[in-house]
Order: structure tokens, then sequence, then C-alpha cells
């Protein structure tokens, strides 16, 4: 008989777990958490950065991360972004990454020339890093489209010409840095090979 009584009373309390745990349940609604998402140019910088700029050698491309700290201007945002994306893109072989690049070719693109039109900004650091960066991303993309960009008069990518042309510039106002040295020596040593 007291086994009976003890039975039921485990019982009786196993039934009160179990519906305490069916109310708790549907009480508290389970949380799936979402995906982190982390932006394409994220990616690409990092692949960027690994691809070219470390232990690369050339001075050009060592200075890179230290224009992109702070709040830099937008078109070098928008050229550096246009350059890691269509490296990645082209290292993928994904046609939407390149649709990409493009875009942000095209805003670094508008941004430089409004950044050139001004007189105070025309000379900047930021805009011979942006015109690098730019003439980068014309050896990156499809062929086709780099033919259509090329200078005929200098038989060079446009935005080279475009870089001379900021040097240029820079050594009449007396504003030389090592970037310009830098790119100065990248240029001579891609057009002379």
């Amino acid at each position: 008989m007291q086994n009976e009584y003890a039975e039921g009373k485990v019982q009786t309390r196993v039934e009160k777990v179990k519906a305490g745990r069916r109310t708790c349940s549907k009480s508290v609604a389970v949380r799936i958490p979402q995906r982190v998402h982390v932006a394409v140019e994220v990616h690409s910088w990092n692949r960027f950065y690994h691809d070219y700029v470390v232990d690369s050698g050339i001075a050009a491309f060592n200075l890179l991360p230290k224009f992109h700290t702070g709040d830099p201007p937008v078109h070098l945002c928008e050229a550096l972004q246009a350059v890691t994306v269509a490296s990645a893109a082209r290292q993928l072989q994904q046609s939407g990454l390149m649709v990409r690049a493009r875009s942000h070719y095209g805003k670094a693109i508008m941004k430089l020339n409004a950044a050139l039109d001004n007189q105070t900004s025309n000379a900047d650091d930021s805009v011979l890093v942006t015109l690098f960066l730019l003439s980068l991303f014309e050896t990156v993309v499809p062929d086709y489209f780099r033919t259509v960009m090329m200078d005929k008069t200098f038989q060079c990518h446009i935005h080279v010409r475009g870089i001379l042309t900021v040097l240029q510039l820079r050594v009449e106002r007396a504003q030389k840095s090592e970037i310009d040295e830098a790119i100065f020596a990248f240029i001579c040593h891609i057009y002379r090979s």
C-alpha cells in the first residue's frame, strides 16, 4: 500500500513538472540569432591587403594603410572599394562583384572630379592616392574595359596621366612627400618593363 501511495505521488509530481515545462516553453520563445552580415567590401579589403600590401616590398602599397585611417575623403574610400572589390571579383570569378566594383569606380570618379575642381584639395595626398588606386582598377578590370580607357597620346592608362599631372602640380607647389616618390617609382617601374 505504501508503494502504491508513493508511486501515485511520484506520478503526480512528474505530471506537474511536465505541465510546468510545457507552459514555460510556450511562454519563452526560442530566438534564433540572425546571421552576422559583413559587407563584401570588408572581405575584399582583407583579401587585397594580404594579396598586394603585406610584404610586397612596393613602397606605394606599404603606404596605403596610413591613408585609410581617421576620416578619409569619399573619393579615396570609393576608389579603394572599387579596386579591392574588382580584384576579388576577378579572383573569385564573380561578375556580380564586378558590377559592384564598377559602381564604386563611378562614385570615386565623381567625387574625385569635385576634389580636382577645388583649388585647395586638387593636389592633396588623397587625390594622388585615389588616382593611384583608380589606375590599379584599370589593370584589374577585364581587357575590353582597359582598352577603352587608354590614352592614345601617352600610350598609358588615363589615370596614370592624371597621376603625372598631379605630381607635376605638387612639385610646382613644393608639396613633395614620400607618397609622391613611391608612386612615381612604381609608375616608372611598370612602364619601363
